[in-house]
């Protein structure tokens, strides 16, 4: 059984926050960074291979750092966002053809044939223009999922971090990537921004890395009515392993915790997994789920602790977001 990951920082974990070599196997803490960030290097090539992790959702989020070390999104935004997806090329062309990137339904179904699949998404799309010109460019760069923002209010929508709401731009943003094939991803949105843009989207929409907030209530986590609504659109909640959104002092078990709640509430087709590992800020991560080769962990502590069979596993796993990206990639 393989897993589509459906959010790792990978290109931020590379040019800033640990400075790991993908192509080798980094230790968890190893690397540095000059942001004052605790270095947590939680993916590469061979723990992918090692967690059975064959596609991820390969994220550029452009963010810096102000000067007390708060992260923030970063105000030379495009620049940083085309330098990370540059990256993911670089590491396709270095691959020599051990990766591909999933742009169309036919790469899709090519994953089994490819150790590891990239799905180039962005978190935060603060560079979209008011013609949408980047956004038709980072489309044809391979780009098929994008948060609108990251956590703070912009010009297309608010954060959970604040008050916005989402604006005549984000509309028109939303209608293109339905357009181009693009789908949307409603983490970091606040609860108003979020309602809104799941009415303007006409295609299935996804929560890619988040928690639930009836289990722990932290901004970041999703409401119920929301899980619900992301439900009936056709798309999924992805859970993920940041220790901040999980508990106060979160384990294995809190996680699974978050799983049985999103089952309970919607049911096996609108479960996924996003781990959002890569550059994780955190002073302590979860134990037996720190690292990408620890998912199958995470896999068998469901399958034991919910009672989960190999086919709902496998949903969870995979085969949910394959389904949700067969309606949204475009055909070819």
């Amino acid at each position: 059984m393989y897993t589509f990951d459906s959010h790792q920082d990978i290109a931020d974990a590379i040019l800033y926050a640990s400075h790991g070599d993908f192509w080798r196997k980094n230790g968890l803490h190893e690397g540095w960074n000059n942001l004052g960030l605790p270095v947590n290097n939680q993916s590469d090539f061979i723990r992918l291979k090692q967690g059975e992790i064959r596609a991820i959702f390969g994220v550029s989020c452009a963010f810096s750092t102000d000067k007390n070390g708060n992260i923030i999104p970063s105000p030379n935004h495009l620049h940083e966002t085309l330098k990370q997806i540059n990256l993911f090329h670089q590491l396709l062309a270095e691959s020599k053809g051990k990766i591909q990137l999933i742009r169309n339904r036919s790469d899709l179904k090519n994953i089994i044939n490819y150790t590891l699949s990239f799905l180039l998404a962005i978190e935060g799309a603060d560079s979209i223009d008011s013609e949408l010109v980047n956004l038709e460019t980072f489309f044809n760069l391979g780009v098929r999922s994008i948060g609108l923002t990251w956590s703070f209010n912009n010009k297309l929508a608010g954060g959970c971090n604040e008050d916005g709401k989402l604006t005549n731009l984000g509309k028109k943003a939303i209608r293109k990537m339905n357009d181009l094939g693009i789908i949307l991803d409603l983490s970091h949105l606040n609860d108003v921004s979020a309602y809104r843009a799941i009415e303007v989207s006409e295609r299935p929409v996804i929560v890619s890395h988040a928690a639930c907030r009836t289990v722990y209530d932290h901004p970041r986590n999703v409401p119920d009515k929301l899980i619900k609504l992301v439900a009936q659109t056709g798309g999924a909640v992805g859970i993920c392993g940041v220790p901040k959104f999980i508990d106060k002092d979160p384990s294995i078990d809190d996680v699974a915790s978050h799983f049985a709640h999103a089952l309970k509430l919607v049911g096996v087709k609108h479960v996924i997994i996003g781990t959002d590992f890569g550059s994780m800020t955190a002073e302590k991560l979860i134990p037996q789920f720190e690292e990408v080769n620890d998912v199958p962990k995470l896999l068998a502590h469901l399958s034991k602790k919910l009672g989960l069979k190999k086919d709902e596993l496998e949903r969870i796993a995979h085969k949910n977001l394959e389904k949700i990206l067969e309606k949204t990639l475009p055909k070819s």
